[in-house]
């Protein structure tokens, strides 16, 4: 008897060895779990706080852009006014002083030489004439810009950082709603 209540001892000495690295385990990943979703939680919560503060700094910066740009389409207008008021003159004085020739030849013959000498610069210089264009319109902005280059890169910056701050946040919510399904039975 004395054997068997041995045995039985040494199994149940095993069993419950057994039994506390099992409830060990259970507790150690309980708590690995916690404390993985409560650093989550920090990390979005910091995100957020961020993501905030971003936006807040943008509706700072952005009414800057739009009174910019508003300000490069207003110039840009004029300068077209010009341009064709120039052109106006340029016809005036063609047909009144230089030729008089009331023949819409000789206007529409003098409008083309303008014309082609216009395209030949734009063709010479960058292969197009919407390329040229295009050129004269960015160094115009640019003109415009650098006053304010500064705060239109941080903007730029600014909304970037704001999309990569959506996509993590929008990450860290799945991964937080997923692990929910998946360990919770």
């Amino acid at each position: 008897m004395t054997e068997n209540k041995k045995k039985s001892y040494k199994i149940n000495r095993n069993f419950v060895i057994v039994l506390i690295i099992i409830i060990i385990i259970i507790a150690w990943g309980w708590f690995f779990k916690k404390e993985k979703e409560r650093q989550r939680l920090e990390e979005k919560d910091k995100k957020q706080n961020r993501l905030k503060e971003v936006e807040e700094r943008i509706g700072v910066l952005q009414p800057q852009k739009e009174k910019i740009e508003r300000k490069e389409k207003q110039l840009l207008i004029v300068v077209r006014i010009i341009i064709g008021i120039l052109f106006v003159i340029f016809n005036c004085l063609n047909f009144f002083y230089w030729t008089k020739d009331c023949k819409l030849g000789g206007i529409l013959n003098f409008n083309w030489a303008i014309l082609m000498g216009y395209s030949f610069i734009a063709f010479l210089r960058y292969g197009s004439i919407n390329k040229f264009v295009e050129e004269l319109k960015s160094k115009f902005a640019y003109q415009l810009r650098k006053n304010n280059f500064d705060s239109l890169e941080e903007l730029e910056q600014l909304i970037k950082e704001r999309d990569i701050l959506n996509d993590e946040l929008i990450k860290l919510e799945t991964i937080t709603s997923d692990d929910g399904k998946f360990l919770d039975l």
